[in-house]
């Protein structure tokens, strides 16, 4: 399992920059309504060094709840800046597929199980052709875990994020000082 367009292995130059590009003009052939959460916070790798804290997975209720870590939340303070993390809660519905896969199964660690640190996304590039990507939505996640690099691939219906401290969000969100890197589409 891999990215279909994205490559982040490459190092920063001319050919990571044209995946980039790819993958920006692959969302943007979107229609307005799909840049919901899920090009809000997975568009632009809001969760980019962050800590899965969780994966719960209900094959009865065809759910998926993830709790993962945002430590790119950057505070300006007169001549100098740092970083704030915040938990977030994602939940995805009407779960079709959920595959989950390690691409180096010898490497297994035990003092790396608890938690596994998201790298990368991509939004709807593995959806099935005979699917109509209106109804249905795929997010691929490439995680690291110790010196093991994990895939999550999901396709589902529908989605939601939520912080775990929604009052503290919603100060950040309205305060100048604070800059949340989220998705936003271009004019």
């Amino acid at each position: 399992m891999a990215f279909r367009i994205r490559n982040l292995d490459l190092e920063a130059g001319q050919a990571f920059q044209a995946c980039e590009e790819a993958y920006q003009k692959h969302l943007e052939s979107f229609e307005e309504h799909s840049h919901s959460n899920l090009w809000k916070y997975f568009a632009t790798d809001f969760f980019h060094h962050g800590a899965i804290r969780s994966i719960c997975f209900s094959p009865c209720l065809k759910s998926l709840v993830m709790q993962i870590e945002c430590p790119n939340i950057k505070r300006t303070m007169k001549d100098h800046f740092d970083y704030i993390s915040m938990d977030f809660i994602c939940e995805f519905r009407g779960v079709r597929t959920f595959t989950l896969q390690n691409e180096n199964p010898d490497l297994v660690d035990t003092i790396y199980a608890d938690s596994s640190q998201f790298v990368g996304s991509e939004i709807n590039t593995a959806i099935p052709q005979k699917i109509n990507p209106e109804k249905i939505h795929s997010l691929t996640i490439e995680a690291l875990e110790g010196n093991r690099r994990i895939w999550i691939d999901l396709l589902f219906s529908n989605m939601s994020v939520s912080p775990e401290e929604p009052t503290a969000y919603s100060i950040l969100e309205s305060d100048s000082r604070f800059h949340i890197p989220t998705y936003t589409p271009s004019e």
